[in-house]
């Protein structure tokens, strides 16, 4: 969506347009689904961080002041609900139901992971299978920097710890994944 669009779709839906709303929800929900499904692995759990980041969106567009800042907050919605579902799991409780729909999205959708990070088929699997098995907090990192593109200080807010710890959490993401690549058979 266009920025002129979303500022036009943000100031009619809070002025109650319904319809508004149901455009930002069609423009976000695939994009909140696919996040959420790579941070939690659970189709269901990813419909769920969908309505409960909508739902929070909807509460609150009364506050929405810049709405440059719309796409930020969405996000930070979505992270915060997909972290909410990983900490409130028990260790070892993965629902694992996506792999095949992983597979698949990677395969049929070139806005899965943006291009300019990923040019060729096989080697995006084989990032995406390498990001895949990272730990929450590292995977995470990755997602809202690379795929999500926030900033720092973006991912910093939504993951409500400071800079310096993301900043951390991905240098060290980097590092794990830059030994999986040095270990993993050449492309």
């Amino acid at each position: 969506m266009h920025y002129d669009d979303l500022t036009l779709m943000v100031e009619r839906a809070k002025k109650g347009d319904d319809d508004a709303f149901a455009q930002i929800f069609y423009e976000f929900s695939k994009s909140i689904y696919y996040t959420a499904l790579r941070l939690t692995k659970s189709e269901h759990d990813s419909h769920d961080v969908v309505q409960e980041t909508m739902i929070t969106l909807h509460k609150n567009l009364s506050s929405i002041r810049d709405v440059k800042a719309t796409v930020a907050y969405i996000n930070t919605i979505a992270c915060r609900q997909a972290l909410r579902i990983l900490r409130n799991r028990k260790p070892g409780q993965i629902e694992d139901d996506s792999e095949d729909l992983i597979q698949s999205l990677a395969d049929n959708n070139e806005d899965f992971i943006p291009e300019k990070y990923v040019a060729k088929k096989e080697l995006r699997e084989h990032i995406v299978n390498l990001v895949d098995e990272l730990n929450d907090t590292q995977r995470t990192v990755i997602m809202l920097f690379y795929y999500k593109q926030l900033s720092i200080r973006q991912i910093s807010e939504a993951l409500e710890v400071d800079e310096a710890a993301v900043k951390m959490r991905l240098s060290r993401a980097r590092a794990v994944l830059r030994e999986k690549v040095k270990k993993a058979p050449a492309l």
